[in-house]
């Protein structure tokens, strides 16, 4: 089925993309990552996984914040500023993005978007 929701366009789908090319930077060579989308009634979900070194537990918050690392990251540079754009854009739209360790090892990093997104930018149009 089609998902309809009122977002700026580029935004989503820069988030979207850096997600993806995180994953593809960091999963391991000749492995896949994953992108699946659930749609409910409220909201569409999509989870990317990959199969890389994944990050410590106590850090799955930290990758979202500009320009931090793990301590034990792959040495092909950090998570720069991609994960933090993600959140910053899918927050704006009333969304929600987590990080989080599946069994079978990797990383997976989903996003959440409500079909009815709070209006960013409300508050402005009361001024």
């Amino acid at each position: 089925g089609v998902f309809r929701a009122e977002v700026e366009g580029e935004l989503i789908y820069r988030a979207l993309e850096n997600v993806v090319r995180n994953a593809v930077k960091y999963t391991a060579e000749h492995s896949r990552i994953s992108v699946s989308c659930e749609a409910t009634a409220e909201r569409l979900k999509i989870c990317v996984t990959d199969q890389g070194p994944g990050v410590r537990r106590d850090e799955l918050e930290r990758i979202f914040q500009p320009f931090s690392r793990g301590n034990e990251a792959v040495p092909r540079g950090g998570y720069g500023l991609g994960l933090a754009i993600t959140r910053q854009a899918i927050e704006r739209h009333g969304g929600r993005v987590h990080a989080s360790l599946p069994d079978a090892g990797g990383l997976a990093i989903t996003l959440e978007l409500p079909r009815k997104p709070t209006s960013y930018g409300s508050a402005d149009d009361q001024a």
